[in-house]
């Protein structure tokens, strides 16, 4: 068995390996309009509301209430829907 680092395509894997993660990094975040226009279109019959001024919410930044098919959000940041 070899390591990557030991046959002839090792250059070409990080090569590889760092654009990956460049494509990845410049993803990382996207805008909250957009994110929110996907929802909207993806998820019709979830309803989301924003409660953001709340304080203490146990570190959550949102939470699902499937019996009711609704999201409240506690922070504004598209990582979140």
């Amino acid at each position: 068995m070899f390591d990557i680092s030991q046959t002839s395509e090792s250059e070409t894997y990080l090569q590889q390996k760092k654009e990956i993660d460049e494509k990845t990094m410049k993803n990382a975040e996207i805008d909250f309009e957009v994110a929110l226009d996907f929802f909207k279109q993806h998820l019709p019959d979830v309803t989301l509301t924003f409660d953001l001024g709340s304080i203490n919410h146990n570190g959550k930044k949102g939470e699902y209430l499937p019996e009711f098919q609704h999201i409240i959000l506690y922070e504004k940041t598209s990582h979140i829907v």
